[in-house]
């Protein structure tokens, strides 16, 4: 197959919509498929709707040689209005590949309104759907009805361990205060603040917060973050790390007790079923598709967004019971078992879009 690919930026970027993209395209690749990455360059939600009126970019796309157009949904707001041209210049299918609306995001009023008024025209412009859970189907199908897709599930095994029960129950004994590993871009969605807030009516020598993720994209937030942390006196316990490889993230994941990121939405994370591997519970939230993931009680545990008072309750309760803390980690670990391989997770999108392109 003939493919392209339409991002922003490049596919190196550290989130995991990107990695997603990135280890699917590697795949294809391994089977002969020709890939074509057509990447548009990062600009503001303003900047990014004249997209839709670049001659260069309407005629890259007409007279492009290949099978079909898959578009990381992320880029709807450069191609909402130039798809429904393109439909009638082009003989090849559009394939959304959705991790996350960011209409489902909590913003204010107008502001999540002027985002769903775009997403929702960029949804309705395209063929099919590759989804990355349920629940993004979901949300999406209650939008536009029913078209052509496949869900397929981020695979477990980027980051490989050969970590045994045994040295599992090890870790969970090892340590005299609960290590907590918090892995995403430090953005208030992530919810960092709620995390924060929770550990500041724990008793600061209970646990440890590591911090992994990029800390340029919300310098102000950020800022926020760092003055909650001296006004309650946290900095000696938490620790950042900014972007780290892929080597020291298998590290700290095989040194810490529990993940938590408590997301105010996640279109699913695939940083809990990268957890899994190592034995390590998480923690997420309600609102979106980590509960695909994360068995509440079982796992890890679910607690609504945004309430600081509910996390540390579980917090409390694991750092205050190691029997437990194994048993999550045990769980989490014989979890990792039931999720696809990446391999498997690409051959379910090769054979879909093999259909599709027929």
């Amino acid at each position: 197959m003939h493919l392209g690919l339409l991002i922003y930026g490049n596919l190196a970027t550290l989130s995991g919509g990107f990695i997603y993209d990135r280890l699917i395209c590697d795949h294809l690749v391994r089977q002969e498929d020709t890939v074509t990455i057509i990447s548009l360059p990062w600009h503001s939600e303003v900047r990014t709707v004249f997209h839709n009126v670049s001659a260069a970019l309407g005629s890259r796309l007409k007279n492009a040689n290949i099978d079909l157009l898959i578009e990381d949904e992320l880029n709807h707001p450069s191609c909402f209005l130039l798809n429904r041209k393109l439909k009638r210049q082009i003989n090849y299918p559009i394939v959304a590949l959705v991790h996350h609306l960011r209409s489902c995001e909590k913003h204010p009023w107008i502001t999540r309104s002027y985002y769903a008024s775009i997403e929702h025209l960029y949804l309705h412009s395209v063929d099919a759907f590759i989804y990355n859970g349920t629940a993004t189907r979901s949300t999406v199908e209650s939008i536009v009805g029913k078209k052509p897709a496949v869900v397929a599930h981020p695979g477990k095994d980027r980051l490989h361990t050969t970590l045994s029960p045994q040295a599992i129950r090890r870790r969970t004994r090892a340590a005299k205060v609960l290590r907590i590993l918090f892995v995403g871009n430090v953005i208030k969605r992530k919810g960092l603040h709620t995390l924060l807030r929770a550990l500041a009516e724990i008793d600061c020598h209970a646990w440890t917060l590591t911090v992994v993720g990029n800390t340029r994209i919300d310098e102000l937030y950020v800022a926020t973050i760092q003055r909650y942390i001296h006004k309650k006196k946290l900095k000696k316990s938490v620790t950042f790390l900014g972007t780290i490889t892929d080597r020291e993230l298998i590290s700290h994941f095989s040194n810490h007790d529990i993940l938590v990121v408590p997301s105010s939405y996640e279109g699913l994370g695939i940083i809990y079923t990268e957890a899994l591997a190592f034995g390590v519970p998480s923690i997420g939230t309600t609102s979106g598709g980590a509960r695909e993931i994360i068995q509440h009680g079982v796992t890890g545990f679910l607690v609504p967004p945004d309430r600081p008072a509910i996390l540390g309750q579980y917090l409390q309760k694991i750092a205050n019971d190691r029997t437990l803390l194994a048993q999550l980690s045990l769980a989490a670990r014989s979890a990792y078992e039931l999720h696809p391989t990446w391999s498997e997770t690409a051959h379910t999108i090769r054979k879909f879009l093999k259909n599709l392109s027929a």
